[in-house]
């Protein structure tokens, strides 16, 4: 939790010596829709140290962090309080337009036929149109996760027509091969074994005529995935060993 922490600030401090135009992040800020009292302050602290260099913060919900019932409130909807927060919780289609560039904002959405309906509302401006949303931009990023999303294919066309496309749920950073456009940026964390090794950051976007995009990795702590066969067939002193064989930085999650 604490590793999660620091690297969120350490991701704050370099954004502000980058000093863009905006910020965007593409959802699950928080990885559950009821987060602890210390996770949320940590978020808001930082968040707010974003805006008041003057740089907007637009944030949209993802799977996790958008409540399965009614009776709870959506915790973005907390962000709000911050000047320079733009949050998109509601569960449907919002585009915000500032200094001519357009933030088409699609967040998680439960219901199969809402996702669909909200879908059909994307369709560009004139100026500049970036789209945000949580979702698997085909098969391979799923993450066998409750309600998350593939984004559907008879729509990929449309995709060509935004100027970049700023993808959440993947938590590694991957820009998508079909399209120059699009990005995943992945978490500033690791969250599991699966994502032992990669790198971790977020991303540079420069928009002119063309897009030009950057990672700027964190350095955070190593998490190390070993995996040994045929373990019946060797003692606890074989495995132990063989493991002490191996590279470890002092620190290491393995």
């Amino acid at each position: 939790e604490a590793d999660v922490y620091n690297a969120f600030a350490n991701a704050v401090d370099s954004i502000l010596q980058l000093k863009p135009d905006f910020v965007l992040h593409t959802g699950d800020l928080f990885h559950r829709s009821s987060p602890s009292n210390r996770a949320l302050i940590q978020g808001l602290q930082h968040i707010k140290r974003i805006t008041q260099a003057g740089i907007p913060f637009i944030v949209i919900a993802g799977n996790h962090s958008t409540p399965k019932t009614v009776y709870t409130s959506p915790i973005l909807e907390a962000l709000q309080t911050i000047d320079g927060v733009y949050a998109i919780y509601n569960q449907k289609y919002e585009c915000i337009s500032m200094d001519g560039i357009h933030f088409h904002c699609l967040p998680h959405i439960h219901d199969d036929v809402d996702y669909s309906n909200e879908i059909s509302f994307l369709h560009p401006k004139n100026g500049i149109n970036i789209l945000l949303m949580h979702t698997s931009l085909g098969k391979d990023y799923l993450l066998d996760e409750y309600g998350e999303r593939i984004f559907p294919e008879n729509y990929y066309s449309l995709l060509n027509e935004f100027n970049y496309i700023a993808l959440g749920h993947w938590h590694n950073f991957q820009i998508l091969p079909q399209w120059n456009n699009a990005c995943y940026s992945g978490s500033t964390e690791r969250f599991s074994d699966r994502e032992a090794g990669k790198r971790k950051g977020f991303v540079k976007v420069t928009l002119d005529n063309a897009v030009h995009i950057e990672f700027i990795e964190l350095q955070v702590r190593p998490w190390l995935r070993f995996d040994i066969s045929a373990c019946s067939d060797k003692s606890i002193e074989d495995i132990k060993n063989e493991i002490r064989s191996k590279t470890i930085q002092n620190g290491a999650i393995v």
